[in-house]
């Protein structure tokens, strides 16, 4: 009992010297850390972190402001006009950097491709013999210009009045009216085909006998999708008018106006829209009608 009690006493003494020595060594890691963090909270550091932290950008929250609009009254008078376009039937001239491209790929097919034996190459003079293949035998170049020509007949005259003119782009439909009753306040003679929605009549409806009793039914119309594209109000107090725009396309037949609803008419560029339409139109047509 007392061997073992003496170690144990021995053991306990080991033990607080290691622990003091563990203490001495953390108290002596501890102290340059001190140091540095007084160092750090030095005049000169809180300058520096002041320099700092004005250079550093700051974000301020702002606040967005919704502005309600004034509530006005519908307008007693809804109008349905239709944009009628005709697309374009050919593709449009190559850019110069096209142009290029397309003469970068040739000298490149021609400089690394390799021919097919001379048994295997095509021989439209030798495949079509008979007249009535000669069609056939015609290349892409030749069978697009006998179909629709770069430049047609109207290109050639300016003349605005004809539908095929300007065939690699779209052009748009514009009528000169012919009765001062149908013009709405700050319209001018030129404008898309419109008339007055009728009582219980939808505005797809609307614009389809607009454009009927234009040309009584000697072309044929598409009308694209149910919504307007667009609208423009007109006039003031109990004569204000709001007139909503719809795209018509144009298919084929004669797109001629009558006489009693319009004098003159051409079909336009976009480009153009604004030569001959009021300020406001003009200024929705360069969101409504596509280049």
């Amino acid at each position: 009992p007392l061997l073992t009690s003496a170690a144990t006493r021995v053991m306990l003494a080991i033990r607080r010297s290691l622990v003091g020595i563990g203490c001495r060594s953390i108290n002596s890691l501890q102290q340059p850390l001190r140091s540095l963090s007084s160092q750090s909270s030095s005049p000169a550091a809180d300058v520096s972190k002041g320099e700092e932290a004005a250079a550093r950008p700051t974000w301020k929250r702002v606040k967005p402001v919704y502005v309600v609009p004034t509530w006005t009254p519908p307008p007693k008078k809804i109008v349905a006009a239709a944009v009628v376009e005709r697309l374009p039937l050919i593709t449009p001239d190559m850019r110069d950097w096209e142009e290029a491209m397309l003469d970068l790929q040739m000298r490149k097919l021609e400089a690394i491709g390799k021919r097919l034996p001379p048994e295997m190459e095509y021989k439209p003079h030798e495949l079509h013999k008979t007249e009535a293949d000669e069609y056939e035998a015609m290349t892409d170049e030749e069978i697009i210009a006998t179909a629709y020509p770069r430049k047609t007949e109207a290109d050639l005259k300016g003349d605005k009045r004809a539908a095929w003119r300007r065939l690699d782009r779209r052009v748009f439909l514009v009528i000169q009216r012919n009765k001062p009753a149908d013009i709405l306040q700050g319209e001018t003679e030129w404008n898309f085909p419109q008339s007055l929605r009728q009582e219980g009549e939808t505005m797809r409806d609307a614009v389809m006998r607009t454009m009927t009793t234009l040309v009584q039914d000697t072309a044929q119309l598409f009308p694209v999708g149910f919504c307007p594209m667009g609208y423009v109000d007109r006039g003031t107090g109990d004569d204000r008018s709001r007139v909503f725009y719809y795209k018509v396309q144009y298919i084929e037949g004669s797109l001629t106006p009558v006489k009693e609803i319009a004098k003159d008419h051409v079909w336009l560029l976009q480009e153009e829209l604004k030569d001959y339409l009021d300020a406001d139109l003009a200024k929705i047509t360069e969101v409504i009608c596509d280049q």
